[in-house]
Order: structure tokens, then sequence, then C-alpha cells
């Protein structure tokens, strides 16, 4: 079951026709898998460096976020 998990992608493939086809470009950047229930909200502090999860299992979990090399 996948409910809790909260998935970062990348953009890049999304607005460039290039980077989608290029298979050295990741499409997803990170997945985290530790809510146990369904994520309903998340948002991104004002620097970009934390991410909020909040879900059904009625925890807030803040993850914080490297640039992944090349990104």
């Amino acid at each position: 079951d996948d409910s809790g998990r909260v998935v970062i992608w990348n953009m890049a493939p999304v607005v460039s026709e290039e980077k989608e086809i290029d298979e050295n470009c990741p499409k997803m950047l990170c997945q985290m898998d530790n809510h146990q229930a369904c994520v309903n909200s998340v948002r991104w502090s004002y620097s970009g460096k934390l991410l909020a999860s909040g879900g059904d299992d009625k925890l807030i979990m803040v993850w914080s976020v490297a640039r992944y090399p090349g990104g």
C-alpha cells in the first residue's frame, strides 16, 4: 500500500522534451514512506529546504530536502 507515500518529482522532464527523453535525467527525485495512512497535504517552506506533510495518521512530518547533484 502506497497511501502513506510522499514523492518528489523532477519538473525538468515536464517542461523540456529534451530532458523527458534523456535516460540520465531522473524523473522521481525522492520517495518517503513514513506515514502510516493517506497523506492529505504537503507544503514547501519559503526557503524550499523543508517539506511538511500531514495525513490521516494524525502526524505532521517535516522533511529536510537536499538538492541532488546536477539539479
